[in-house]
């Protein structure tokens, strides 16, 4: 399963120099359950933590067709991650990085986990 998500030609200085030749960035996401295992004609939630800048994506979720390499595309629409809720500062070279970013999130969402279980 897969996230990508397009951005503005005015925020393509928050991506690599590999992501700005397509304009977007991609997250390849695990989710459990596997997709495999979900339940025909049921709704499934699941929470991923990604790494993304606080700006305006145009979203696609893509699932997989093992043995194709491709992926059924759906589109979100345009989602802006900036009004969703508060980030951390966070400089436009840092989200380049594979460590996450500089925070007390890690630490928080370590605390919610311990207390309410699996986020």
């Amino acid at each position: 399963m897969c996230l990508l998500g397009y951005v503005k030609e005015q925020h393509l200085y928050y991506l690599s120099e590999e992501e700005r030749k397509s304009q977007s960035k991609l997250w390849w996401l695990e989710p459990i359950p596997p997709v495999h295992d979900w339940p025909a004609d049921e709704y499934i939630m699941i929470t991923e933590i990604i790494e993304a800048a606080p700006i305006a994506y145009n979203l696609k979720v893509g699932f997989y067709n093992p043995g194709e390499n491709s992926a059924d595309m759906v589109d979100l629409g345009w989602v802006d991650l900036a009004a969703l809720a508060p980030a951390p500062s966070m400089s436009p070279r840092e989200n380049i990085t594979t460590s996450p970013p500089k925070s007390n999130i890690n630490e928080d969402l370590h605390g919610q986990r311990q207390q309410h279980g699996r986020l």
